[in-house]
């Protein structure tokens, strides 16, 4: 995205601009699905911050971007949240092995605010986010006449309080980046390109010797990072003229191994629930509420008749009708069948797909597309997966409060928009 000069996103209203950067990307999918490891990819760093600052009122879905061109994402809009969308589709056609991470750039939000627009881009239906602290050393930045890299980059102060009690400190960027992460379905966080300088009671330094104190404070607090549900942090230099691992006197090597030596557990990742057993839920008609929307799921071919099969499931606010009760019916195993009362038919995965498939009622065939596990989410609520792949589960398509907006299988986050209180109508 960067072909054209930092900053100038003008490219993505080009269909050829834009056809030429689906097709490496497209490629760069094909290979990593080649590949067959699980990798991790971040999806254009500053990128989606150009997109706040000129979308019409920081809205990606009122930003025109050429998307219908590529194939895979013919039915996808044409605006600057249909890109991220795209490139969703891309790994799920070609990837299936990668995870996808898009990171928010905070260019004077809020969290609340750069959380929501990241939401409204779609990124909340990826793999976990990006958080950055800086991707220079904080003495690069102090110094009289910084290197290029470094400059323009405003007054300071730039080096972190390791007491985290004046600003910018560490406590603080974490917190940013948590709040982000929560408002996208508690997705976890992925730190990249981290500073690698050593840290000093004197402003500024040298060539590949500026003070920093990322590494000295990070892997030091490493249960810190942890229990906000951080999985990796990536270190690295931004620039050529930054600290590496080979000019900072041992620093990273030293920390890394008291890290790795260390005798404090870092805190226990909370585990899958387990599937509700049969019997938990009795056998009977209900009515199934999304958490986050608070609409009802149902069987939207009441609106057409009875001949169309199958029919789309969506959802919409309760109004007491056979399309939006269900017959759930305890079978063995903890496993249950979801029965629409108005269609007479199961709730059905088609063709058993995975992330990103829309659910419909169909046609009972006895599959284990239409056999669905359901595991209490606590408080009431509970999340509905498939019984070929507890992977994932019943989602409200991009966290939409809006009637009618279609339901289908995402990845298991833990989500409001992926909980369900399944009650008497």
């Amino acid at each position: 995205m960067a072909a054209n000069g930092d900053g100038n996103i003008s490219g993505i209203g080009s269909s050829a601009f834009m056809t030429s950067y689906f097709a490496q990307a497209k490629l760069m999918f094909q290979l990593i699905g080649s590949f067959g490891k699980p990798t991790l990819v971040n999806l254009e760093p500053d990128f989606w911050g150009y997109v706040e600052g000129k979308a019409p009122s920081g809205d990606p879905t009122q930003l025109y971007a050429s998307v219908q061109g590529q194939p895979e994402c013919a039915s996808l809009p044409n605006t600057a949240a249909g890109i991220a969308q795209c490139l969703i589709a891309l790994r799920n056609a070609y990837a299936p092995n990668a995870k996808l991470g898009f990171p928010p750039s905070f260019f004077g939000e809020t969290p609340s605010q750069l959380g929501n627009f990241m939401v409204k881009l779609g990124a909340s239906k990826a793999d976990f986010i990006v958080a950055q602290t800086s991707d220079r050393d904080a003495g690069c930045m102090e110094v009289a006449s910084p290197p290029s890299e470094c400059a323009g980059r405003g007054a300071g102060p730039f080096y972190w309080d390791m007491t985290n009690k004046t600003t910018p400190n560490f406590t603080q960027n974490l917190s940013n980046f948590q709040t982000v992460a929560t408002i996208e379905g508690n997705l976890p966080i992925l730190y990249w390109q981290t500073p690698m300088g050593v840290p000093s009671g004197t402003p500024g330094g040298t060539n590949q010797h500026y003070r920093d104190d990322h590494v000295a404070y990070m892997l030091a607090n490493t249960a810190q990072y942890a229990a906000a549900n951080v999985f990796a942090i990536v270190f690295s230099s931004g620039a050529g003229s930054q600290t590496t691992i080979a000019t900072d006197g041992g620093q990273f090597q030293k920390a890394l191994a008291s890290y790795l030596n260390t005798t404090t557990p870092t805190p226990t990742p909370t585990p899958t629930p387990t599937p509700t057993p049969a019997g938990t839920i009795a056998s009977g008609t209900y009515q199934i509420i999304n958490r986050y929307s608070g609409l009802a799921l149902e069987d939207n071919n009441s609106l057409i008749g009875m001949s169309a099969k199958p029919a789309a499931v969506d959802q919409r606010a309760y109004k007491d009708t056979d399309n939006q009760r269900w017959t759930v019916t305890a079978l063995s195993n903890g496993h249950y069948s979801i029965v629409n009362v108005h269609a007479n038919q199961p709730l059905d995965v088609p063709a058993n797909g995975g992330v990103g498939v829309k659910l419909d009622v169909a046609p009972a065939n006895g599959g284990s597309n239409q056999i669905w596990t359901i595991t209490s989410a606590g408080n009431g609520y509970f999340t509905i997966s498939p019984s070929y792949n507890s992977g994932v589960v019943l989602d409200d398509y991009n966290w939409s409060k809006a009637s009618g907006n279609p339901i289908g299988l995402w990845t298991a986050r833990g989500a409001a928009n992926q909980q369900w209180m399944i009650k008497a109508p």
